[in-house]
């Protein structure tokens, strides 16, 4: 059985070219064409294709193709679609897949990547170009690393002074009176500082303030 496909496009000739491509593929039949999302939502309400291929931006006073696929797939979760677009940066990207969207094609890549992402998705798994898988893996190891090694700018100004002089080997009492407050208050902050970082013991606390440069073995 073929796989039925809506071709969501504004510009004809970018329509044309993709079904000329297409039509080439035995299991791959496009049932029709919208040059709009208000005509794609209304499509595959009536058509139910197993996948649409949709642009993200539309020239024209249009709703954009982010919210057409978050519409469609409140109408017919069955559906699935896939992004043809112009934009790798990940805003992009993110917004489709958090709208419904099970692939990410980049116009200006190859017609066997569009190929292989409908075959890909249609038989439920995801698929993303290259280039944008390359680049949701590089964010995602970058936001990893931020999570195992939180930013000093989660600190107060306060939090950072009773760090510094815990990593210094200084106890509750001295440090209050370094600071000019009750002992109570380092003690929380200490609390705070092991949940904002993710920290146990004083002795991480310690590497941690070295790690980041906060002190130095000279300190």
């Amino acid at each position: 059985m073929s796989i039925q496909l809506l071709l969501v496009d504004d510009h004809e000739m970018v329509r044309e070219g993709f079904r000329l491509r297409l039509d080439k593929e035995p299991d791959i039949q496009i049932l029709a064409e919208a040059n709009n999302a208000v005509e794609a939502i209304r499509l595959s309400k009536e058509l139910e294709p197993d996948i649409v291929l949709m642009d993200i931006a539309f020239t024209e006073n249009d709703i954009n193709g982010i919210v057409a696929t978050r519409k469609i797939k409140i109408v017919n979760n069955n559906i699935q679609i896939i992004a043809l677009s112009t934009y790798s940066d990940l805003v992009y990207v993110k917004e489709m897949f958090n709208a419904g969207a099970r692939g990410y094609v980049l116009k200006e890549g190859t017609f066997s990547d569009l190929i292989k992402a409908i075959r890909t998705v249609a038989k439920g798994q995801i698929y993303v170009s290259e280039s944008v898988n390359s680049a949701l893996l590089t964010d995602f190891f970058r936001s990893k690393q931020q999570s195992l090694n939180p930013p000093k700018q989660l600190l107060t100004r306060q939090e950072v002074k009773v760090l510094q002089f815990i990593a210094k080997e200084y106890n509750p009492k001295e440090i209050a009176d370094k600071l000019s407050i009750q002992v109570k208050t380092v003690i929380a902050h200490r609390t705070n500082l092991k949940k904002k970082l993710g920290i146990s013991t004083e002795a991480g606390l310690t590497k941690y303030a070295l790690r980041e440069a906060m002190i130095t073995l000279d300190d």
